[in-house]
């Protein structure tokens, strides 16, 4: 981290949110391996940066299964899978979690995480094998469903995977390719897959990220060899993906982007800048965005997770 950076010790449990406010949460591996956190609320603005401590080996994946909760999962240096949850409730239960294992398997790069709803909470992570493999937490009891590959997948990707939900029961996830083309594959319901397809014939060089800001809107997005970023959003009336377009702008990025929204038609866009410094441009609607803006002159080491319990 930056010497601006607090130092890295866990902080207090913050009073409680307004949790009926529009808020987002945003995460990132410091210089010191641990986890780091800042959020952000409709008429207040961003907070410092926090430490949630952890031994990182790559970034995180964060998402919201319920107004008030926030769930990380982050790859650990012994490249397990760990995960902590933040619990709005402002009580002696409320707060953050300790951290967690989530079973003895081996990932290559951070995980991703995705919820349709408060009985559904899945997370997405590369294997050494190279497949993607999930694991899901039943609410109804039997906690975590323990690591699976999808079934007869064949497809190998790199680095992490994305994945987003737009509607209960709807679910998207994204991988980048052996070839370097963006792929994704969608779950049908009662637990069955799509095929894996691409997302055209663009290449690119990182992970990809997801989200959507409800019915109707689902948008991907990764960075390119040059280190711009690009997005291609699925128009639910035609019925397929727009095609990849590129973001305006001279900042050039080295990891990943990560992307959340709080409230429909809104969308924030965070990228960890060639500066090592955080980025974000967001949505202003009608398909305008605002430009790339440095968040402060803090330094990290991984991409970015986003995640907003707003929607």
């Amino acid at each position: 981290m930056s010497t601006t950076m607090h130092p890295a010790a866990e902080v207090p449990a913050a009073p409680k949110r307004a949790t009926a406010t529009p808020s987002l949460d945003l995460f990132a591996r410091g210089g010191d391996n641990a986890l780091w956190h800042r959020w952000w609320a409709a008429g207040v603005g961003w907070t410092c940066w926090q430490s949630l401590r952890g031994e990182l080996g790559d970034g995180a994946g964060a998402a919201s299964h319920d107004p008030g909760i926030v769930h990380v999962v982050a790859l650990g240096i012994d490249g397990r899978i760990k995960n902590r949850a933040f619990v709005n409730s402002g009580g002696i239960t409320g707060g953050w979690s300790n951290w967690s294992q989530l079973g003895n398997q081996q990932f290559l790069a951070s995980p991703a995480a995705a919820s349709w709803g408060s009985d559904h909470f899945e997370v997405f992570a590369t294997g050494t094998d190279k497949r993607i493999w999930h694991n899901w937490y039943r609410f109804g009891g039997g906690g975590w469903s323990g690591w699976y590959a999808f079934a007869a997948d064949t497809k190998l990707f790199k680095y992490a995977p994305a994945a987003a939900s737009f509607d209960a029961q709807k679910l998207n996830v994204f991988g980048l390719g052996e070839d370097g083309r963006i792929w994704e594959r969608a779950h049908l319901g009662n637990g069955q897959w799509s095929a894996w397809r691409a997302m055209g014939d663009d290449l690119f060089d990182s992970a990809p990220a997801a989200t959507s800001w409800g019915k109707g809107h689902l948008e991907a997005f990764a960075r390119s060899a040059d280190g711009r970023i690009w997005h291609n959003w699925y128009r639910f009336t035609a019925g397929a993906w727009s095609g990849w377009y590129v973001f305006d702008g001279p900042q050039r990025f080295k990891e990943s982007p990560a992307a959340a929204s709080h409230a429909p038609e809104t969308l924030n866009l965070f990228a960890l800048g060639t500066d090592d410094r955080m980025w974000q441009r967001y949505h202003l609607g009608g398909g305008s965005w605002s430009a790339w803006a440095p968040m402060g002159d803090d330094l990290f080491t991984s991409s970015p997770a986003a995640a907003s319990w707003s929607i």
